[in-house]
C-alpha cells in the first residue's frame, strides 16, 4: 500500500466515522478494506463503505454502500462508474468477491 492509497483509506474511513456518528450509530456501518492477494502486480485496493444516507419516516436507517477503486497514486474512483473497466455489475461484484480483506491501521 502506497502513502497516497493509505491517505485516501483514512479519508474515506473518517467520512464514514463522522456519517456513522451523526445518526448515534454503527450498527449499519462497514469500513471494508481489501487487495488482491492472488495476483501481486494488482497493487490497486477497494474500499467498501456503507454509511447511513438517511432515517425513513418509521426513523429506520436508509443506507448506502459505495465500492471505491483506489489506485497507487492516490486516484479514486466509484467502481460502478468505471464501465470501460467492469463491463456489468455482475463483473465488479465478481473482482470485488476475489480479494482478500486486510487491516490498513494495523489494529
Amino acid at each position: 500500500m502506497t502513502i497516497q492509497q493509505l491517505n485516501v483509506i483514512k479519508s474515506f474511513n473518517e467520512f464514514n466515522k463522522k456519517n456513522c456518528d451523526d445518526f448515534s450509530t454503527n450498527a449499519y456501518c462497514e469500513f471494508v478494506t481489501l487487495r488482491n492477494e492472488a495476483n501481486k502486480e494488482d497493487d490497486n485496493i477497494v474500499i467498501v463503505s456503507t454509511t447511513i444516507k438517511e432515517l425513513n419516516e418509521n426513523y429506520v436507517p436508509i443506507t448506502e454502500t459505495k465500492n471505491i477503486f483506489v489506485e497507487p497514486n492516490g486516484n479514486f474512483y466509484e467502481m460502478d462508474m468505471m464501465h470501460e473497466v467492469f463491463k456489468n455489475s455482475n463483473e465488479m461484484l465478481g473482482y470485488i468477491q476475489s480479494l482478500t480483506k486486510f487491516n490498513w491501521n494495523g489494529e
